[in-house]
């Protein structure tokens, strides 16, 4: 199995009547998604998505075929006069009282063994217009807990836990060689009893990644355990759905939970314009803004929102370019909505093998900065870089990977 990088690597978007913000970060953030599971990409750049099913792992014992409460409503993506929509309003839903959703999140907290003395009183100022959830936040002695909570359902979606190291490292700081964690079986049953714990399920479409021993910045030099979910279906992934879970390399136990994930039951692809006349389409408009293409480097078809209100099917060609790093257009009319262009960064950055996506939520207040700082401010914040694969056993680890 390989892991690819889809290669929107953006953060200047010349684009007119849609929400800057928005599409700000889909396509920045679309380039430093958590890896992509793909099975290759072909000479000819057609990326055909892999990982593991999960009704084929440890997993499927919570997998489910109807919505789970941590999802945001939705349904099937299917033809319609514009294109292959998902239509998504949720104006006529009733949301859960904004206290009620802090006192789910405490309790929710409460079960962190590392937070039991840590006496959490709520942020009321830090809080934001969110439509679909209730971002919150938490102060301890030695901590800052972030969180968001399914305005509609009450379920707990987001969980971050923040050490104020001028008090020290936090408790789950650990020495690690790269020669010595913990086999993958007892980390997957770790995260297992988490989830069914808490009454989590699985979509059936998703897909699986993990678990690997990654170092993020939010925890400085630490090391976690990561396992992700996708959802993939008819080798269509379905962007933004990701649910991710950190897990201490030494106990197992969850220090990060994110569970976005809007409910999909199908994706029509009926009507969709192939990959080679949408590629022809992308550098046929990189022509026209004069950017110099050397090749295409892969494509692939994302179900997407980009603040209009619905989902819908589009075509994401990345392109190897001096500036330009893709085009999005949609599938089925060939408009084009996005480029994404190269963001500047340091070559250490740019060296990362793998980097992955913060919460949604997390990226808020960065997206109204300009938008050079933007790519540079958001980096930092999801900026990850794996560190090893696990063994399946208690057989001899693979060679850790370069930094």
């Amino acid at each position: 199995m390989t892991l690819v990088w889809l290669g929107v690597r953006s953060t200047r978007l010349p684009l007119e009547n849609r929400p800057a913000a928005v599409v700000m970060v889909f396509l920045f953030t679309l380039g430093m998604l958590v890896p992509v599971i793909v099975a290759g990409v072909t000479s000819s750049g057609l990326v055909t998505m892999g990982g593991t099913p999960v009704e084929d792992s440890v997993f499927d014992e919570i997998v489910t075929q109807v919505q789970d409460e941590a999802m945001l409503p939705g349904g099937a993506a299917g033809p319609t006069l514009d294109g292959i929509r998902l239509p998504i309003d949720y104006s006529g839903l009733e949301r859960i009282d904004e206290s009620v959703a802090a006192e789910t999140m405490l309790q929710f907290a409460a079960q962190s063994s590392y937070l039991t003395d840590q006496n959490l009183t709520r942020d009321v100022v830090w809080t934001w217009d969110n439509p679909t959830c209730w971002p919150l936040r938490f102060f301890g002695p030695n901590v800052t807990v972030y969180g968001a909570v399914n305005a509609f359902s009450g379920k707990v979606i987001d969980f971050q836990i923040a050490w104020d190291y001028s008090h020290g490292s936090s408790p789950y700081w650990r020495e690690y060689n790269g020669t010595d964690p913990m086999p993958k079986a007892e980390v997957e049953a770790h995260a297992l009893e988490f989830l069914k714990n808490n009454n989590y399920t699985l979509d059936a479409h998703s897909r699986y990644l993990g678990p690997l021993v990654e170092r993020g910045i939010q925890y400085v030099s630490q090391y976690v355990y990561k396992l992700r979910f996708f959802d993939i279906i008819s080798e269509v992934l379905v962007w933004g759905n990701v649910i991710e879970l950190d897990l201490d390399i030494e106990t197992g136990e969850v220090v990060s939970f994110q569970y976005h994930w809007v409910f999909v039951s199908s994706i029509s692809t009926l009507g969709s314009m192939s990959r080679g006349w949408a590629e022809t389409l992308a550098l046929n408009h990189l022509r026209v803004l004069n950017e110099p293409v050397a090749s295409v480097e892969s494509s692939v078809l994302l179900l997407i929102g980009i603040g209009s209100g619905d989902y819908r099917l589009t075509w994401v060609v990345s392109v190897d370019s001096e500036r330009a790093g893709s085009v999005c257009l949609d599938a089925v009319t060939g408009e084009v909505l996005g480029v994404g262009y190269h963001m500047l960064a340091s070559p250490i950055l740019q060296s990362s093998p793998q980097r992955t996506l913060a919460p949604l939520w997390f990226f808020i207040p960065v997206v109204f900065l300009p938008s050079a700082l933007t790519g540079l401010a958001a980096f930092r914040l999801a900026g990850r870089r794996v560190w090893k694969s696990l063994p399946e056993s208690d057989e001899e680890p693979s060679p850790s990977e370069s930094p």
